[in-house]
């Protein structure tokens, strides 16, 4: 199921094999994109399991979609059971995330 806003920036979720939800991340997150991820992502850990966050098709992130993403981690670390992983992310996201030290802290795999 994809959430699409007139940017083209959307957000399709499914529950994997392992259990994962994936929310499958598409387009640029800025400031007007970022309320939509964090509300997804709200719905997504009101459930079970780890929360992946596939940024393969994310073309862009500002300040405000780098403060979803800490959000995100934030919340789940709150309930100490859930997981969230940032997986794929494009170079351009890759090097956003290493220059505001989130790659250490937040879990990103390839």
């Amino acid at each position: 199921m994809a959430e699409l806003d007139r940017s083209g920036f959307g957000v399709s979720h499914h529950r994997n094999g392992d259990g994962e939800v994936v929310l499958s991340v598409f387009g640029e997150l800025d400031m007007a994109t970022a309320p939509l991820l964090l509300e997804t992502v709200a719905v997504a850990l009101d459930g079970e399991g780890t929360v992946v966050l596939d940024l393969a098709g994310m073309t862009f992130i500002d300040s405000q979609g780098i403060k979803v993403l800490v959000e995100a981690n934030k919340r789940a670390q709150l309930d100490r059971v859930r997981r969230v992983v940032l997986r794929s992310p494009q170079p351009q996201a890759r090097k956003v995330l290493e220059m505001t030290g989130l790659a250490k802290l937040l879990t990103v795999e390839d």
